[in-house]
């Protein structure tokens, strides 16, 4: 998979280019929900590992 930055995943997400009218700043999250670690499933090419804590929102992409 290429690289994505930040905004063109936003953009993808939202069909548009909505700017920084979030004020998104870093800052820390709580303790780790869920991990993957090399799940393969059928039709995927490449093992998924994905860690995510608390407070994080995820977006999945598939095509």
């Amino acid at each position: 998979m290429q690289q994505v930055d930040h905004d063109a995943l936003v953009q993808a997400m939202v069909g548009r280019d909505i700017g920084d009218i979030y004020g998104w700043q870093p800052r820390s999250y709580g303790e780790e929900r869920l991990r993957l670690d090399a799940v393969k499933a059928p039709g995927v090419r490449t093992p998924i590992s994905l860690a995510v804590r608390s407070g994080e929102i995820v977006g999945c992409l598939v095509w």
